[in-house]
C-alpha cells in the first residue's frame, strides 16, 4: 500500500505563511510611498523594523525569508500584471533582512524599463553584501543591465564564489567581473546574447604598460611584446566596449581607449623602427586575472561567443571543468593545432556538447580532452568506437542517430568490445528512423530491438534511455530477451526510459530484476493488460518504485491502479490516464479513491514524458560529479545533470 499524505513540519508550515505575511506588507508599504514621501518610509523601514528582524533572526533563517519571500513577490507581480512596484518591493524587503553576515542572494530584477528601485536595490547590495560568496541577479525580459550599476555591487562582494548572471550579460560586465572578482569559481552568464569575443578576452586578462627600469632581471628575460622608448610610468590599459568617446567603462578620466591606444602605439612602431635604440624604457605585457586560477564552471549556453572565444577560454583558464550546454563545432576541433597543445598542459574538460563531430574532429577531441567524463553529441558522424579512447567517460549521450545497420552495428561494437562500457553510468540514445529503414525491415513485421545486449556488458549502468523520434512511421519495438543469468547492471538500475513501442518481454524483465529502480518510464505499450501487469507486480523486487509512467497504454483500466498501489509502497508518481483505457468516470473514481485514503501520490498528465522531474532527482541522489553544471536542461531526453552548487565546488 502507498504511503498516506503526512502534515508539514511545522517549521514549513510557518516559513511560508511569514513569508507571505511579509511579502504583502512590503508590497503594502510600496504602495502607501506612492502616496507619501518615499525616503520616510525607507527611513521607517530601515531604523524601526530592521533592528527587530536583524536581531531576533538567525542568519540561516534570513536568508531563506529572503530568497522565498522574493519568489512569492515575483509571483504576485507576474500576476497581477504590473510590475513596477515589485523593485520598490524588493528594495523594501532588503532593506528588512539584508546584512554583512548573509552569504547567498538570489534576486529577480525589475523588468520596467528605467525602475529607479532597482538602483536603490543593488546600491544596498553594495552596502551590506560584504560576505556574499553566491550571487544570482536574473531578469525575465532582454533588458541590458547598466554596468556601472553593476560594478557598485562587485566591489563590495570580493568574496563571490559563485555568481550568476544569466539572460543580463554583456561585455561591459564580463570586464567588471575579470577586474572585481578574484575567487570566482562559478561563473553563469547563459541567454546572454551580448556577450561576444572582446567580453571573453577581457573577462581573462587585461593590458598592462610597465616600466622597464621597475623589473626584476628574471621579468626582464620573461618579455613577450616589443619594447618602446617612453617616460617612466606605469598604466594599465583595459579594453573598451561603450563608446569610442571618453566615457567608457573601465577608463579613469580622458584615457583613450584600448583601440586608439592600439592604433597609436602600432603607428609609433613603425615611424620609430629604424631609429630605435637600446634605450627601452617600457614593457607591454597581458596580464591574466586572478579568475583564470580560480574558475572551474563557466556557462556560456547561448552566447555570441564563436571558435576564437572558446580558445580563449580553455587556454587562459586551465582550470575549466564545464562549458555549460555550450554545442562545440566540429569546426573548432578539427583546426585545433594538436602538436602545440599535446606538447604543453591539455584542456580539463570532463563535460563536453559538441554536434555534427566527423572523425577527424574526434580525433582532436580525445587528444586534447582526454578527461571527459560526460560527453552528449548532437548528429554524430563519426565511428562510434573511437570513443573507447575516452578513458574516464562515464556518461554517454548521442541525440539524433539515424537509424540504420551501420549505426547500430558500429553501438554494438563499442559495446561489447571497449572497457570504457564497464565504468558507464548512464547511456542515452535517440534514434532518427528513416523511409529506407522501413524499406528495408519490410515493415509491418519489424524485428525488435533487444536491449539485453546492452545490459548485458554495462555493469554500473544506472540510466538507461532510449527513444525513436520525429518519425509518424512505425518504429522497432523495444524487448527484452532474458538468458540464463539476467545483467549485472540491473541490479544497479536506478531510471530507465523506453520509447515508442515497448514490448511487454522489456516490462516483466525490468520489474523483476531491478531492485534499485525508482522511475520507469514507456511510450506506448500497446499489449499490455491487467493481468499482465498484476502477475509482473506481484513478482516484482521494486519496492523502492516512485514513479511508473506509460504514456500510451490502450488496455490498462482502473484495475491496473488498484495493482499498482497495492504492490508499490513508495509510489508517488503515475500516468498517463488520459490515454489509458479509462474514460472520465474512471479518471474521477481514481481521483475519489486517492482523496478518501488520503494517498500522497500524483497523477501525471501527458507532459511529464516530455519534460520531468524524475531524471533531475535519479541525478542528484545517484551522480556525485562535481563537474557539471547547475543549470536548467533543454528537455527530458539527453539533458544536462543537475547540481547543487555544495556539491560541486569544492572539486
Amino acid at each position: 500500500m502507498v504511503k498516506y499524505k503526512q502534515p508539514k513540519k511545522l517549521y514549513d508550515l510557518c516559513h511560508k505563511w511569514f513569508c507571505e505575511y511579509l511579502g504583502d506588507k512590503v508590497m503594502s508599504a510600496g504602495h502607501d510611498s506612492i502616496s507619501s514621501a518615499k525616503h520616510q518610509t525607507l527611513s521607517l523601514v530601515r531604523v524601526k523594523l530592521r533592528p527587530f528582524f536583524v536581531e531576533h533572526l538567525p542568519v540561516v533563517v534570513r536568508s531563506s525569508l529572503l530568497e522565498a519571500t522574493s519568489e512569492f513577490l515575483l509571483q504576485k507581480s507576474l500576476l497581477s500584471g504590473v510590475d513596477c512596484d515589485y523593485g520598490r518591493s524588493i528594495l523594501y524587503l532588503l532593506y528588512l533582512l539584508l546584512s554583512k553576515e548573509v552569504k547567498q542572494l538570489k534576486v529577480t530584477l525589475c523588468c520596467y524599463y528605467g525602475c529607479r528601485d532597482m538602483e536603490g536595490v543593488l546600491r544596498y547590495i553594495k552596502k551590506n553584501g560584504n560576505a556574499l560568496e553566491h550571487l544570482e541577479l536574473c531578469r525575465s525580459s532582454l533588458l541590458r543591465m547598466d554596468p556601472l550599476l553593476f560594478r557598485n555591487v562587485l566591489t563590495s562582494a570580493t568574496n563571490l564564489t559563485s555568481l550568476v548572471v544569466r539572460n543580463i550579460c554583456s561585455d561591459a560586465m564580463l570586464k567588471l567581473i575579470g577586474t572585481h572578482c578574484y575567487a570566482l569559481q562559478y561563473l553563469d552568464i547563459s541567454h546572454s546574447k551580448q556577450v561576444s569575443d572582446l567580453g571573453i578576452e577581457s573577462l581573462c586578462c587585461q593590458v598592462q604598460i610597465r616600466d622597464k627600469r621597475e623589473m626584476s632581471d628574471t621579468e626582464l628575460h620573461e618579455i613577450p611584446f616589443r619594447m618602446v622608448d617612453q617616460t617612466s610610468t606605469t598604466i594599465t590599459v583595459q579594453e573598451d566596449f561603450g563608446d569610442t568617446g571618453s566615457s567608457s567603462v573601465g577608463c579613469v578620466g580622458k584615457m583613450p581607449s584600448w583601440r586608439e591606444f592600439r592604433q597609436k602605439m602600432r603607428d609609433y612602431l613603425i615611424t620609430s623602427d629604424q631609429n630605435r635604440n637600446e634605450e627601452c624604457l617600457v614593457e607591454i605585457k597581458q596580464v591574466h586575472h586572478p579568475l583564470c586560477y580560480t574558475l572551474k564552471a563557466f556557462d556560456i549556453t547561448d552566447t555570441s561567443v564563436t571558435n576564437s572565444g572558446l580558445l580563449i577560454i580553455l587556454k587562459k583558464i586551465r582550470k575549466i571543468h564545464s562549458l555549460g550546454e555550450y554545442s562545440i563545432s566540429d569546426n573548432f576541433l578539427r583546426n585545433l593545432n594538436v602538436a602545440s597543445i599535446v606538447n604543453s598542459d591539455q584542456f580539463e574538460l570532463n563535460a563536453v556538447h559538441s554536434r555534427k563531430v566527423t572523425g577527424a574532429g574526434m580525433l582532436n577531441l580525445v587528444r586534447v580532452m582526454p578527461k571527459i567524463r560526460s560527453l552528449t553529441c548532437w548528429e554524430p558522424q563519426f565511428d562510434i568506437g573511437e570513443l573507447s579512447c575516452l578513458n574516464g567517460l562515464k556518461q554517454l549521450t548521442l541525440l539524433r542517430l539515424t537509424f540504420a545497420e551501420n549505426t547500430v552495428r558500429q553501438i554494438m561494437s563499442f559495446i561489447e568490445e571497449s572497457e570504457v562500457v564497464q565504468i558507464l553510468d548512464k547511456i542515452c540514445l535517440e534514434f532518427i528512423v528513416h523511409e529506407e529503414y522501413l524499406q528495408y525491415s519490410r515493415s509491418p513485421n519489424m524485428q525488435e530491438f533487444d536491449i539485453s545486449r546492452i545490459f548485458e556488458f554495462c555493469d554500473n549502468l544506472k540510466v538507461f534511455m532510449i527513444e525513436f523520434k520525429d518519425s509518424l512511421l512505425m518504429t522497432p519495438p523495444i524487448g527484452f530477451i532474458l538468458k540464463r543469468h539476467p545483467p549485472n547492471c540491473l541490479s544497479s538500475m536506478v531510471h530507465i526510459q523506453l520509447g515508442q513501442v515497448v514490448q511487454n518481454s522489456a516490462v516483466s524483465v525490468i520489474l523483476a530484476f531491478c531492485p534499485s529502480l525508482k522511475h520507469f518510464h514507456c511510450n506506448t505499450c500497446p499489449d499490455l493488460t491487467d493481468h499482465e501487469l498484476h502477475i509482473y507486480a506481484m513478482q516484482t523486487v521494486c519496492r523502492h518504485l516512485e514513479c511508473f509512467y506509460v504514456y500510451e497504454a490502450p488496455c490498462l483500466t482502473f484495475n491496473s491502479f488498484q495493482t499498482l498501489i497495492d504492490c508499490f509502497p513508495d509510489l508517488q508518481r503515475f500516468g498517463n490516464l488520459t490515454r489509458w483505457a479509462i474514460n472520465c468516470e474512471g479518471i474521477q473514481n481514481v481521483v475519489r479513491t486517492i482523496r478518501d485514503n488520503n494517498f500522497e501520490i500524483e497523477i501525471l498528465c501527458g507532459s511529464h514524458w516530455f519534460s520531468s522531474k524524475c531524471s533531475q532527482s535519479v541525478q542528484l541522489n545517484c551522480y556525485h560529479h562535481k563537474s557539471v553544471l547547475p543549470g536548467s536542461a533543454h528537455s527530458n531526453f539527453g539533458g544536462e545533470l543537475h547540481y547543487p552548487f555544495r556539491h560541486w565546488i569544492n572539486v
